[in-house]
């Protein structure tokens, strides 16, 4: 279901923000950002139980691959391979070539990080072509995967090894 601001605006009210005499209107809805949230809202892909499972199983792989040993959910990273620590996004379809890490979720790695003495890493998986293309950044953190380093299994074996 779409948020009440949402719905207005589809039904051609325009941004509920938006004053055309060019200041803002002091309505209800300036809070929500105005056309960032409106943005947000219609480029929004809801996760959903298969796209998890699509996204357990490209771990899978990557951890078998790796020899790496997957941890349990709502751990900071998702891999562990010998004095690594790996999170691993798998993109399935996004219009965006972009990982985001919230501020809390990128702290909570790094003191994790200090504290199993492991170096942190950022792997995605992309999904999108229909065959997995593998981008690797040292690090955590929001990534765009122009940023990062394109890499194929072989390499991500030589890094982890």
């Amino acid at each position: 279901m779409l948020p009440d601001f949402w719905v207005e605006f589809e039904k051609g009210k325009g941004n509920p923000c938006h004053n055309p005499a060019g200041s803002s209107s002091g309505g209800e809805f300036c809070s929500l950002g105005g056309s960032r949230a409106a943005r947000a809202a219609a480029s929004h892909k809801p996760a959903t139980a298969e796209k998890q499972r699509i996204a357990d199983r490209s771990e899978q792989h990557l951890a078998k691959e790796l020899r790496a040993n997957r941890t349990p959910d709502n751990s900071p990273f998702d891999l562990l391979v010998g004095k690594h620590g790996i999170e691993a996004k798998t993109i399935i379809e996004a219009k965006n070539s972009k990982l985001t890490c919230h501020p809390e979720s990128c702290a909570r790695k790094r003191t994790a990080a200090r504290k199993l003495k492991v170096r942190p890493h950022t792997i995605a998986i992309d999904l999108r072509s229909g065959k997995p293309e593998y981008y690797y950044s040292r690090g955590v953190g929001s990534f765009r995967l122009g940023s990062m380093r394109q890499v194929g299994l072989s390499e991500l074996k030589e890094i982890f090894r």
